[in-house]
């Protein structure tokens, strides 16, 4: 194991040489004049530089140039125009008023002749004829019949009756049963022998008032009591009777029609006239108008290379700077 660690700290030594003489070559290799520039590498040295010379890290300007383009000022565009509509002058028919139909009236035809007028209607009149009278003998009613009421009393009539007091009845007596020639049985007695005898009915006649008829009201008719006076009699009624007045007639002169009044069609065709108006021949658009880009020659001041820092190779006293501008390694005297 610790054979093994030796060999491997001899190989890593001789590989360490080994990069180290190939950077010296290198150094050696890269070893500038004066006046040489090499670009700046932030924490990068320069190459080592030869002699009494040193680097120095300066700022190189950008390169300018001076260039003649055409520049784009306005890009192409358009917009939109409107275009007015196009008009003419034109001659035509032009209707004013439209045809139509109107109705006429056609007045009546008459004629003056002689007719018969009614001056008055027939009429009539209302006439009162008095009534005819005579003076008779009549008998007058100075007292009307009237009725009265009269109790009328009761009537009786005297009758005579037989009124019966007590009825016939039968009745048991006792009798001597020898002379009766009752045939008694051997064991019987004869000393309680009854038969049956009738006794009459007892009457008696009476006299009384029997009601024939009952007592009433009735109504009695008292005559009217008249006597006889003169009095004047209608013999015929007044009367009205209608008189009929006939109706008056002239003969005077008169329109008569002949043609009755008529309403006719009439036609009035439609009116016309000429006139001048203008027609429009194409309509108002719009239409597209495009514009091109405009350019114009400018001259600019163009980059060619931009500003840089670079190491150049320079004359100098190294002693006075103790280290390289931009690395970190020291100098060594």
């Amino acid at each position: 194991m610790r054979f093994y660690g030796f060999a491997v700290a001899v190989v890593l030594a001789g590989l360490i040489s080994g990069l180290q003489a190939a950077d010296k070559k290198k150094t050696d290799k890269n070893a500038v004049k004066k006046g040489t520039e090499v670009p700046f590498v932030e924490g990068k040295a320069p190459p080592k530089a030869i002699g009494n010379r040193c680097w120095c890290l300066v700022t190189k300007p950008p390169v300018m140039r001076t260039v003649t383009k055409r520049v784009q000022v306005r890009p192409a565009t358009h917009y939109l125009a409107n275009v007015p509509a196009v008009y003419e002058d034109r001659t035509e028919q032009v209707q004013v008023a439209p045809a139509k139909t109107m109705l006429e009236t056609v007045p009546a035809v008459f004629k003056t002749q002689k007719v018969r007028r009614l001056v008055a209607e027939e009429s009539h009149r209302l006439e009162t004829v008095p009534a005819v009278t005579k003076v008779v003998d009549e008998q007058i009613v100075v007292k009307p019949a009237y009725e009265q009421l009269v109790t009328v009393p009761a009537k009786y009539k005297t009758v005579t009756e037989t009124v019966q007091l007590s009825p016939a009845r039968i009745v048991w007596k006792k009798v001597d049963c020898d002379d009766k020639s009752v045939i008694i049985h051997r064991r019987e007695s004869k000393d309680n022998c009854y038969n049956q005898q009738t006794i009459p009915a007892v009457t008696r006649t009476i006299t009384k008032q029997v009601l024939v008829e009952e007592a009433k009201t009735v109504k009695q008719t008292i005559p009217a009591v008249t006597e006889t006076r003169k009095v004047t009699k209608v013999v015929k009624p007044a009367e009205t009777r209608k008189v009929v007045i006939p109706a008056k007639y002239e003969m005077v002169d008169q329109q008569v029609l002949v043609t009755p009044a008529k309403t006719v069609q009439k036609v009035i065709p439609a009116k016309m006239e000429t006139v001048t108006k203008k027609v429009m021949v194409k309509p108002e658009s719009t239409k597209k108008v495009e514009l091109p880009a405009k350019y114009e020659t400018i001259s600019i001041e163009e980059m060619v290379s931009p500003a840089k820092m670079v190491w150049r190779a320079v004359d100098c006293n190294l002693k006075k700077y103790k280290s390289f501008p931009g690395a970190d390694a020291p100098i060594v005297e």
